[in-house]
């Protein structure tokens, strides 16, 4: 049994750092020899080598392919050399009985397991997130592990996603689909701090990941209306929260408006450029 951890990053340097301080030897409770971290930088402008090969030397740098996290963990696989690959963020915190809580979950019948993941410091749901998963079912690349052949049985992550958004999602789809389960291992914690949500445009933009979401589905009928009931039902999910009107909700508000507003003026060229794809993104043909 050995464990490939593998980070993807791009120039987060310092919350890098503190996630590696987590998967120190002599910090984990799993033995040193049984694990390797890898970490896939795409930095453009600058990158994480000499962090890495000041402080955290047990750890393995490589280039990353330059095209989005789902890239980066994909291009990290093919220089792991571990009987499981772990993955999680740079922007979380391992919990140090978190790879021996993987590795005394595992039983022959099952080849994915997800962890817990926490967020113990408040925050605002309207202007903050974070991918909290504290029961099941949600399979964030921030805290799953899974065994090679299984990983490259699926094609891993895909590529195609133009944004860092959904793309776990579909992992956890076409896992699902070709018939895997993946059970729940509540001690293998890592806790995820919130980070800024993206506003109106910005979110807009990344909504194009829902579209292509929807037709990897097997939907054939025009994003547009699916888009919206999700906008609508995220934000409503948070406004529930708040028990007054405060500068948050009307910022939350105006941001809301900002990318329903982009998501309408944008969603037939996303409904075309992704019909005309060669590719099949059917789960059911898996």
């Amino acid at each position: 049994m050995f464990f490939s951890v593998i980070i993807p990053t791009y120039h987060r340097n310092e919350l890098l750092a503190r996630c590696l301080e987590r998967l120190a030897p002599d910090i984990q409770t799993l033995s040193s020899d049984q694990y390797e971290v890898i970490v896939s930088d795409d930095g453009k402008n600058s990158t994480a080598e000499n962090l890495l090969r000041e402080r955290f030397p047990w750890a393995h740098w490589i280039q990353g392919p330059q095209r989005g996290p789902a890239a980066s963990r994909n291009f990290a696989t093919t220089h792991a050399n571990g009987t499981w690959l772990v993955f999680t963020d740079d922007d979380c915190i391992p919990d140090p009985g978190w790879l021996q809580a993987y590795a005394d979950a595992i039983t022959p019948e099952s080849l994915a397991y997800e962890g817990c993941t926490t967020c113990v410091q408040p925050f605002s749901p309207l202007l903050e997130e974070t991918p909290m998963n504290l029961t099941r079912g949600c399979f964030w690349s921030c805290n799953i592990m899974i065994a090679p052949s299984v990983f490259h049985s699926i094609q891993g992550f895909d590529e195609n996603f133009p944004y860092p958004f959904q793309e776990d999602t579909d992992f956890r789809e076409k896992l699902k689909a070709a018939g895997y389960s993946f059970p729940f291992v509540p001690n293998a914690i890592v806790d995820h701090p919130a980070r800024p949500r993206r506003l109106g445009k910005r979110m807009g933009e990344v909504r194009e990941c829902d579209a292509l979401l929807w037709y990897k589905g097997g939907q054939q009928s025009s994003a547009v209306n699916p888009l919206i009931r999700n906008i609508l039902c995220s934000h409503w999910d948070r406004f529930r929260l708040m028990h007054y009107l405060s500068r948050d909700t009307w910022i939350a508000l105006y941001s809301m408006l900002g990318e329903m507003n982009y998501v309408l003026a944008y969603v037939k060229y996303w409904d075309k450029k992704i019909q005309n794809t060669p590719k099949s993104y059917n789960y059911r043909q898996i």
